[in-house]
């Protein structure tokens, strides 16, 4: 009888070595590990960029100028466009008796860009050309505002937050009512990406007229035409 109890509790004892070698396997095995990935490809845009608020492109009202108020931007689509023109005004003056230099009434005369092609090896550039200034006398004879200059001086790129690409080059530009055209900015390649606001204070956008030009009563027009053109 002894032997028999002795037989059973060794056959326990064995018994449970087995059932704790087992639970200290099965912990073992639930240590694992394994990797993934993540994907995306890139296209060229190719929608509309609306106008952006000139102090803070982040901000996507750009609030409205009381000299420009249907302006709602050109509508051009991307991936390289030119968004935002301001439309100056000069106002109405008095004729003065020698050379008379103007402000722009504009709150932010600005041009805005947006180049989404993803080509880093390639850059752009805006130029600018504007016609004569004319209109018509109380006869309704076409008339030329002879000898003026439109300067835009002083600008300044700004760009959405976070923004990794270089600024484009802004230059001081003249334009006297010929076919020239005048570059207005410039990016090369692996710069000027993204959305760009070139923007004037008021008083850096002004018009130059000779004494001796201007007839009363007369609404002068000057046509700007705008190119922005990939570049190397």
């Amino acid at each position: 009888m002894k032997n028999k109890i002795a037989l059973y509790s060794a056959l326990l004892l064995s018994l449970g070595g087995i059932a704790t070698t087992g639970v200290s396997a099965f912990a073992d095995a639930t240590d694992s590990n394994a990797t993934s990935n993540a994907t995306i490809k890139f296209l060229p845009g190719d929608g509309v960029t609306p106008p952006v608020d000139p102090d803070n492109p982040d901000n996507p009202d750009p609030g409205t100028d009381p000299e420009d108020p249907g302006n709602g931007g050109t509508g051009e689509v991307g991936p390289l466009s030119i968004d935002y023109v301001s439309n100056l005004s000069f106002g109405e003056q008095k004729i003065s008796g020698a050379n008379a230099v103007y402000e722009a009434k504009n709150t932010t005369p600005r041009i805005q860009v947006t180049d989404t092609r993803g080509d880093k090896k390639a850059g752009w550039r805006l130029s600018a050309t504007a016609s004569p200034f004319t209109g018509q006398d109380a006869d309704a004879q076409n008339v030329v505002l002879r000898g003026t200059e439109l300067s835009l001086s002083n600008g300044t790129t700004v760009t959405t937050t976070g923004n990794n690409s270089a600024a484009p080059t802004v230059s001081d530009v003249v334009l006297d009512g010929s076919s020239t055209a005048v570059d207005v900015m410039t990016a090369a390649p692996d710069s000027g990406q993204g959305t760009w606001v070139d923007k004037y204070a008021a008083s850096d956008v002004t018009l130059k007229v000779p004494a001796g030009s201007a007839e009363n009563g007369v609404d002068y027009t000057s046509t700007i035409e705008w190119n922005l053109v990939s570049a190397p």
